[in-house]
């Protein structure tokens, strides 16, 4: 979570900042957050859901504006609650990430005339930001400001970067060989969906695993969701092949030592996965998903892309040939290995956690 690497910035800066942390009420996201030591709160919130299927068709599907006018209830809820958690904590300065609660968390700050930091990830700012950015102090951003041609509120934008773990890129190659049982003189390919896995994704390397495996060896994040077929695929292979396919329904803290080892990473395109890309410089084959709000994961593939930061399939051209073909030219050719690495490396921001935790401590001493 950026957040969390936003509080250890923090509390290195100001040692005696007392950060509290308001979310969804998901009990996996209390539990990171109070494992970091921040004080963790929930509000009701929601999304307003907009599949890219035009105005006519949002407003007749029943299914799509019966939950959005029930997120609409949560949001107003939400609101009056974080109204009173506010009051009750009186901080110095908020700061929202376009999750959920920030529209709820953000208004309600800006009503009681405290301090708004958000943070826009992506190239292309999602709803809870637009919302929020012609209220907020400032706008920090994950990439370079002149992709933000759109935004009104330029003079408020600076660019901080996105936030990546420290613990992200303490991983050894050793610590994955033992961990996973890789044969460790083998090219290892890192598939990764986001934390829910990519079915698309999945479909088309799982039938390209015969074809792979006899070059490479895979460790592969299916996303709880198809973890159960990821194994029924890897039984049916053959023997030779089985040990050389690694699939799980989430990495957790290991993901730095699979990242540390790994030669090519194939990965949707959130802003996230993308920072850790380009701050451990991975040779990427990038497939954006299409169903983004905005479309923004176009978007960053083709910011990337432009770069000669990555090579990018999008779904529409997604196949087992497609995937595997790019996988094993990548693989046999080391020289461009090391010219998308390069190239990711250069949008990196190493210091994005402690720049935009100056950004907050600022706005935040400012308007005290």
């Amino acid at each position: 979570m950026p957040v969390l690497a936003l509080s250890q910035a923090l509390r290195s800066q100001a040692k005696q900042s007392e950060i509290h942390f308001i979310g969804t009420g998901d009990e996996a996201e209390r539990a990171l957050v109070e494992a970091a030591g921040l004080k963790y709160y929930s509000v009701p919130s929601g999304k307003f859901r907009r599949y890219g299927r035009g105005i006519l068709n949002e407003l007749t599907d029943l299914k799509t504006m019966r939950s959005n006018i029930k997120d609409l209830g949560n949001i107003i809820k939400g609101r009056q609650r974080a109204r009173a958690l506010l009051l009750e904590i009186k901080p110095d300065v908020v700061f929202t990430k376009g999750s959920q609660p920030s529209i709820p968390v953000g208004f309600a700050a800006t009503k009681l005339g405290i301090p708004l930091v958000i943070h826009e990830s992506d190239t292309i700012m999602g709803l809870a930001n637009k919302l929020l950015a012609k209220k907020a102090t400032a706008i920090a951003t994950g990439l370079p400001i002149k992709s933000f041609t759109n935004v009104s509120t330029q003079a408020r934008l600076v660019l901080t970067g996105n936030p990546v773990r420290h613990d992200i890129t303490q991983g050894t190659a050793a610590a994955a060989n033992k961990f996973f049982k890789l044969n460790a003189k083998r090219p290892l390919v890192l598939v990764i969906g986001g934390s829910n896995g990519a079915h698309p994704v999945n479909a088309a390397l799982w039938e390209a695993l015969p074809e792979l495996l006899q070059s490479v060896q895979i460790i592969h994040q299916t996303g709880k969701n198809d973890a159960t077929q990821a194994e029924s695929i890897k039984g049916y292979l053959k023997p030779a092949l089985q040990a050389a396919y690694h699939p799980s329904a989430f990495i957790g803290p290991e993901l730095a030592d699979a990242y540390a080892r790994t030669d090519i990473v194939i990965s949707r395109c959130g802003a996230n996965s993308l920072a850790e890309l380009a701050i451990l410089k991975k040779p990427s084959i990038l497939v954006p998903w299409p169903g983004a709000a905005h479309d923004h994961q176009l978007a960053n593939a083709a910011f990337f892309h432009r770069r000669g930061a990555a090579r990018v399939i999008e779904q529409t051209d997604l196949s087992a040939h497609s995937l595997a073909k790019s996988i094993l030219e990548l693989i046999a050719r080391h020289d461009e290995q090391h010219k998308l690495a390069e190239a990711i490396g250069r949008l990196a921001e190493p210091e994005a956690a402690q720049k935009l935790a100056q950004l907050v401590l600022k706005t935040g001493e400012q308007h005290g």
